[in-house]
């Protein structure tokens, strides 16, 4: 699949990076090349938190403030798997409790409607994932997905 191609080359390219900021300029590029508009990479260990990202800076200040990195269905559905998957708020295979549909109504203010994620395998109850996000519907996600290939 070329997202995982695509993350495989943003893997390599980090080799060369020095810094954070160089970390973000190589995901941004790689999110764009494949018509995403942002990129996130989340790290969870026990209270420990990083997060490096293009997304808009209100909404990862908000994500941390209310909390939400303990009820996003995302970063919980990537800890299950081991493959990229496409979701967006009516995805059949992620849950959707209350806290969930506020989470995906207060994204979806931000524009975040539909992303691809790669889910990285980090043990020792320690969660990583590396998601590209678009401000357009799951339709769409899918096509970029798709053509990525």
């Amino acid at each position: 699949m070329a997202l995982e191609r695509s993350y495989e080359e943003f893997v390599d390219a980090l080799q060369t990076a020095d810094d954070e900021l160089a970390f973000e300029r190589i995901a941004r590029r790689v999110a764009e090349r494949i018509g995403f508009r942002w990129f996130a990479y989340l790290h969870l260990s026990g209270d420990a938190r990083a997060l490096i990202s293009s997304y808009p800076k209100f909404w990862t200040r908000r994500y941390f403030d209310v909390g939400y990195e303990r009820v996003d269905p995302i970063i919980q559905y990537a800890g299950r798997m081991n493959d990229v998957f496409i979701w967006d708020r009516r995805s059949p295979r992620i849950s959707r409790n209350r806290e969930q549909r506020l989470f995906f109504d207060e994204a979806m203010s931000f524009g975040i409607m539909s992303g691809a994620t790669v889910p990285i395998k980090c043990g020792f109850g320690r969660t990583a994932a590396f998601t590209f996000a678009t401000d357009e519907g799951l339709a769409s996600t899918d096509r970029l997905a798709t053509n990525a290939r």
